[in-house]
């Protein structure tokens, strides 16, 4: 779905929080002026996302619904992270290097260890095109 088709997404404020921090005026499509409290602004984020799909309860997905306490708390652990600064962040690199190494073998590269590749961000798309460029 394209993003610039956003007609089919304008709705009227879920609850409380949202119409209080939501600017009236220009509604989700500027920032606003002044800075907003962050507690309101994870709630009412928070607020919306439960009105999507559960993804416990979709057979149509095609990645993991459910993941490990430990790996949740890696990725938060890296969310402020600049991925593509490899020079700061070697031991970074190094574990996108072994998990390149890893995919490749897992893809039955015969040349897996000395395969070069690189991370993607996505979730069947991005396996895919690892798949191809294997390939």
């Amino acid at each position: 779905m394209p993003l610039h088709c956003t007609r089919r997404f304008t709705a009227a404020p879920t609850n409380q929080t949202e119409l209080e921090i939501l600017n009236t005026e220009t509604g989700n499509y500027e920032f606003p002026n002044a800075s907003l409290d962050s507690q309101a602004v994870y709630q009412t984020i928070h607020y919306k996302l439960l009105l999507d799909g559960n993804s416990q309860q979709n057979l149509a997905t095609f990645f993991t619904s459910w993941i490990e306490p430990e790996v949740k708390q890696l990725m938060d652990e890296s969310a402020d992270k600049n991925m593509i600064d490899k020079d700061e962040y070697c031991q970074t690199a190094a574990n996108e290097e072994r998990c390149v190494h890893m995919l490749a073998n897992l893809w039955s590269f015969s040349e897996a260890a000395s395969t070069i590749g690189c991370s993607a961000t996505g979730s069947s798309e991005a396996a895919m095109l690892g798949g191809l460029a294997l390939k």
